[in-house]
Formats: structure tokens, C-alpha cells, sequence
């Protein structure tokens, strides 16, 4: 393999499903699901860093430069809204998720939790992975107009395919073009299918997410119009072969 292929996972976009369908695909990968990623690589020797094809995890931009041999990433982004919705009742239902026994024991409802304020994760944590910000001990550092520009970017000119959950079955399909994937077939992993839908959220909870992930809607916009762009200039043969492959 004379590439490395580096998956952004953001949590709760369907990135554990993709996961699953890269590791078929490749020999050679190294899944980061802790915190640390860049001290890993750093202990990580020399020539296992040069078998690596796959590089996965939950880990900003930016780890291409551990690699002597070229690095192309690919991602998923989620509309906020339903991330936040999601990630909600993915962590109530999830006694090992480090933000479980908070919730528990001060039984904090989807209207606090939207507020943002106990993780990162749930406030621009879309455009702070893309635009490559650096974790740091104490309270994470606010997203800003200038990482959403750094995200746009990255995007246009690091990643061969910035997909989306809502279109995922396209966006698997432009990577597999994209790397020649044979082993594609797949079973959506951690969906929570008990939670209550958007239409059912009070709006006055919808505007605080909204609020807090401002960037990220605006990110999400951004890559959602790239992905169609791309759709829409696959050769006709291809087309059809994307409307047989979204059936299956």
C-alpha cells in the first residue's frame, strides 16, 4: 500500500459502522480510541508506523506528519442537531461512557445536556476535529469563525471524502471508489433506535444546540454541499452504478 488512509471519527456520525468496513479492507491499521493519539504515534516504532495503511480514531487533523508515505483522510459529519440528540441517549444508555454516572447522579435531562458545558464533544466538536485544534487539560478552548475557515480547508484539500450520516450509503460509495474497497457490505452499528426523534424534541431544546454548535451547522451545510458536487460529477455510468449500490 503506498498510501495511508486517516479516518477522522467523529463520535456519533456512524463512524463505527465505516470502521468496521475499513477493517475488512485493510491489513495493516491502528485504531486510537483514547485520548493521546500523538504520544501513541510517538511511541509507536518506526517500522510499524511504515506497515500502517489505516490510521482510525477520535483524533483531530493533523497526524499525516507521523507518516513518511503519502496520507489522505476521510471523515463523516452528522447534522448537530441530531449528533447532540443522539449522543444524548447513546450516553444514558452507556454505564462505561465517561460522562454516564454525571448524568445519573444529577440527572441531567436532554435540556441541560444541550447547553454543552460537560464535554467538548457537545458544543463545534465537528469543526474542532476538522480544523485540527489539539485537546489540552481544564476546559477546551472555544471554536471560533477562524478554525471553521481551517476546517474548509482541511476539507477541500486533505480529505479525498468528507461524507455524511444522512447520506451515507453515497458517501461509502465515493470511497470505495476513491480506494478500490471490495468488502463494503455493512450492519448500521450503535443505533439507538429508542430515542425519541427531532420532531419530538422541544424547540426551545433544538435552539440550544443549535446555538452551541453554530459552526458545526455551518461546516455541515459545507460539506453536505461538497458531497453532492461530487455526486452529481460521476460519469453516467457511475451514477447508475451509485443508484444500484444504494439499493442494496
Amino acid at each position: 500500500m503506498n498510501q495511508v488512509v486517516i479516518f477522522v471519527h467523529i463520535p456519533k456520525t456512524g463512524g463505527t459502522t465505516l470502521n468496521k468496513i475499513l477493517i475488512n479492507n485493510y491489513r495493516e491499521y491502528c485504531n486510537i480510541y483514547t485520548s493521546g493519539a500523538n504520544k501513541i504515534l510517538e511511541n509507536t516504532s518506526a517500522a510499524r508506523i511504515d506497515q500502517l495503511e489505516l490510521l482510525s480514531g477520535h483524533f483531530p487533523f493533523g497526524l499525516d506528519h507521523y507518516f513518511a508515505k503519502p496520507c489522505s483522510y476521510i471523515t463523516l459529519l452528522r447534522e448537530p442537531v441530531e449528533r447532540i440528540i443522539s449522543h444524548y441517549y447513546y450516553v444514558i444508555n452507556s454505564p462505561a461512557n465517561y460522562l454516564y454516572q454525571e448524568i445519573k447522579s444529577k440527572k441531567i435531562g436532554l435540556a441541560e445536556y444541550a447547553k454543552g458545558y460537560l464535554s467538548a464533544e457537545l458544543n463545534n466538536h465537528q469543526t474542532r476535529l476538522i480544523s485540527g485544534m489539539q485537546p489540552y487539560p481544564g476546559r477546551p478552548a472555544q471554536v471560533t469563525a477562524k478554525d471553521l475557515k481551517k476546517a474548509k480547508r482541511n476539507i477541500k484539500e486533505s480529505f479525498a471524502v468528507a461524507g455524511i450520516t444522512e447520506m451515507f450509503p453515497q458517501s461509502l460509495f465515493l470511497m470505495k471508489k476513491r480506494y478500490q474497497w471490495e468488502k463494503v457490505s455493512y450492519q448500521s452499528e450503535n443505533v439507538n433506535r429508542n430515542r425519541p426523534t427531532q420532531e419530538e424534541i422541544s424547540p426551545d431544546i433544538i435552539k440550544t444546540i443549535q446555538n452551541n454548535n453554530e459552526f458545526d451547522l455551518k461546516l455541515y451545510q459545507f460539506v453536505k454541499k461538497l458531497l453532492i458536487r461530487q455526486i452529481n460529477s460521476l460519469k453516467f455510468s457511475e451514477q447508475e452504478e451509485l443508484k444500484d449500490f444504494c439499493q442494496f
